[in-house]
């Protein structure tokens, strides 16, 4: 059975970022405001969310149901032939929350990831996946950090 993938063009006036669409995904019980230029894939069966920013960065966003550890994700990847140029192991804080972004950055031949894992309060992971090819992604930092902080502001506002 085919997964059922949705590609929304609603938009919607935002006076900071220009002209935005929704993106939303049921089975990940989110929707994110991206600026118009970005493509989106949703596929609900699955539950998740491809991203693609007009600087040229694929972000995949999934949640899985436990908590999830970041060394695990990259662990796997080093022995695939990843290495590690960016680790925070401590997290990053996020404004106007006591939660932290963990995050580390890999490369291979001609392919920069970032991993991502945000931890929820309801003790599920949103798993970020970022990848550009050929470029590294410092450039995408501020893209990302939009995405994560939207994902981090509604699963506050779904612990209240």
């Amino acid at each position: 059975m085919a997964s059922e993938v949705t590609t929304d063009t609603r938009t919607q006036a935002s006076s900071s970022v220009g002209s935005t669409k929704a993106v939303q995904c049921k089975t990940l019980g989110l929707t994110l405001n991206v600026p118009e230029s970005w493509d989106f894939t949703v596929d609900e069966k699955e539950g998740i969310v491809v991203l693609r920013t007009a600087l040229g960065a694929e972000l995949r966003l999934t949640r899985d149901k436990k908590a999830v550890k970041i060394e695990d994700i990259t662990d796997a990847m080093t022995q695939n032939g990843w290495t590690i140029y960016y680790r925070n192991d401590k997290g990053a804080p996020l404004p106007n929350s006591s939660r932290r972004f963990y995050a580390v950055g890999l490369f291979n031949e001609n392919n920069y990831v970032l991993i991502g894992v945000l931890p929820n309060p309801d003790r599920s992971s949103f798993v970020i996946y970022a990848l550009r090819e050929g470029k590294s992604l410092d450039e995408c930092k501020d893209e990302i950090q939009q995405i994560v902080l939207q994902l981090a502001a509604q699963s506050e506002r779904k612990k209240r």
